[in-house]
């Protein structure tokens, strides 16, 4: 029984009037699946209309499920799963005729991960075999037929060798292989090389032009040294501030004074946090400020009106 089988069928089983409710970790634990392979199955099974989430159990809460389908869910195919029979049949015989991985895919028009995935598949039920890394070398009859086939993989079989072998002694370029060999051109030079170390291929020259003649050593010539004038800095004179106001102190006043007849001179500079503390001296009858701060406050604003 699959994973996604055996969670269904533990929600059926737990389920009251087709409502399961219980914790993500219990139902983990009771299962013997990871927590995180159990979400993934519920949005899975989410997906297919199978359950509805009704409450997302978070930190420490329970979570509510409804069943919508409450049949159990069919074993999976793993011979031709999602594909069609004729695309399966199809790859069977590509992969037994000897092709390459990249020409299989090409001719399928499918992508690596599918590929990868369904041949894992068909070797697991014995419908294909697994090619084996070590295998047996023919034997060498002198031929350049019989060269080839030693060099031959189970990546790279005959065919594409003995392509290879032709294209390049006609002179055609790595990236013009491609399409005759089935392989990328920085496989097809590796390739390339093993055969000329073999003897088979000759080396193709250089594309990089090197200079002839002995190699001349670079001169470095010291840098002169460069005099600059030396420009003294301006003095700046920064202006001198006059010293902070401070305010008088200020004798103590019975609290029996009404705030109309105290001064509300505040006892705190321009700049400063306000303290709400004022002169509270007795002011004259009118006045708002004691004769001393009346003399301040008029002052100052005369010099402003000045200015």
């Amino acid at each position: 029984m699959s994973k996604k089988a055996t969670i269904m069928a533990y929600l059926v089983s737990h389920a009251i009037d087709g409502v399961w409710t219980g914790r993500i970790t219990a139902l983990a634990t009771d299962t013997g699946i990871t927590p995180s392979t159990v979400s993934s199955i519920l949005s899975d099974l989410r997906t297919e209309f199978r359950i509805i989430q009704l409450v997302w159990g978070k930190t420490g809460h329970d979570s509510r499920i409804k069943i919508e389908n409450p049949e159990p869910v069919p074993a999976p195919n793993y011979v031709n799963g999602e594909w069609p029979e004729e695309k399966t049949q199809q790859l069977i015989a590509l992969r037994a005729g000897g092709k390459p991985e990249k020409k299989i895919r090409e001719i399928m028009g499918i992508t690596v991960h599918a590929y990868t995935n369904k041949v894992s598949r068909l070797i697991k039920m014995g419908v294909i075999p697994k090619k084996k890394c070590a295998r047996e070398e023919p034997e060498d009859d002198g031929t350049i037929e019989g060269k080839l086939a030693r060099l031959a993989t189970d990546v790279w079989p005959l065919e594409s060798v003995t392509a290879l072998y032709h294209g390049w002694r006609a002179g055609t370029s790595a990236r013009n292989l491609e399409r005759t060999v089935g392989f990328g051109d920085n496989a097809i030079i590796s390739k390339a090389r093993q055969l000329v170390r073999h003897g088979l291929l000759e080396a193709r020259p250089s594309c990089i032009v090197r200079r002839e003649g002995p190699k001349v050593p670079r001169v470095w010539k010291p840098r002169p040294k460069v005099q600059r004038p030396v420009v003294e800095a301006p003095v700046i004179r920064l202006p001198v501030r006059a010293p902070a106001y401070k305010p008088p102190t200020v004798a103590y006043v019975s609290p029996s004074l009404p705030m109309s007849a105290r001064c509300c001179y505040p006892l705190w500079g321009d700049h400063e946090r306000p303290t709400h503390r004022y002169c509270d001296a007795p002011a004259p009858l009118g006045m708002s400020y004691c004769p001393k701060h009346h003399a301040v406050v008029f002052t100052r604003g005369r010099k402003e009106e000045a200015a």
